[in-house]
């Protein structure tokens, strides 16, 4: 089994909105940013949580719906942005109970 790591982004600070990923070099419209195992929060986690883990779960697989799992995405996967105004994607990855974060659009 093989992921691949981000080569084209870093992590850093964002003032006054915490940690963020940014472009270190072009990335084009549908390339595949980073490929990010995740970790199934338990049901009884899930309901007792306060919405702690609200801006970072994910349901798995996508679109989810019933039966669906909730995850974290470890990596940058719950690094990157909420904006509306979205740059990237995710999706389920095809082999591997992972993600995969695919820009939606060029990022300089």
């Amino acid at each position: 089994m093989e992921l691949r790591p981000p080569k084209k982004i870093i992590v850093r600070s964002s003032p006054g909105k915490g940690w963020g990923c940014f472009a270190t070099e072009d990335i084009y419209e549908g390339e595949i940013i980073a490929e990010c195992t995740v970790l199934t929060i338990p049901p009884e986690s899930v309901a007792h949580d306060n919405n702690l883990f609200a801006d970072y779960r994910f349901n798995y697989p996508s679109p989810g719906g019933e039966g669906a799992e909730q995850v974290i995405a470890f990596g940058v996967g719950s690094i990157f942005n909420h904006s509306d105004d979205h740059n990237a994607y995710w999706c389920d990855h095809p082999r591997y109970k992972a993600f995969q974060f695919i820009a939606n659009r060029d990022i300089r």
